[in-house]
């Protein structure tokens, strides 16, 4: 369950461009955003791994084959 500094937190996130995080893509869809936030080491600081690949210019999953 979220709390009310959660729920602050992804707004904030959600309404930050993505670039802007280090991320290669200029706005978020939710599998975009929900990747990030998974990423993310409990504390928050930053992304816990590199931006997803883009060597084919799309978001590419950062979920291993077979799982999703």
């Amino acid at each position: 369950m979220t709390g009310p500094d959660d729920e602050q937190f992804i707004v904030r996130t959600a309404t930050t461009r993505p670039t802007k995080l280090g991320w290669p893509f200029t706005r978020w869809s939710i599998r975009k955003l929900l990747d990030y936030l998974h990423r993310l080491p409990a504390g928050r600081n930053g992304p816990s791994g590199p931006p997803p690949s883009t060597s084919s210019g799309r978001w590419a999953s950062a979920r291993p084959a077979g799982t999703g």
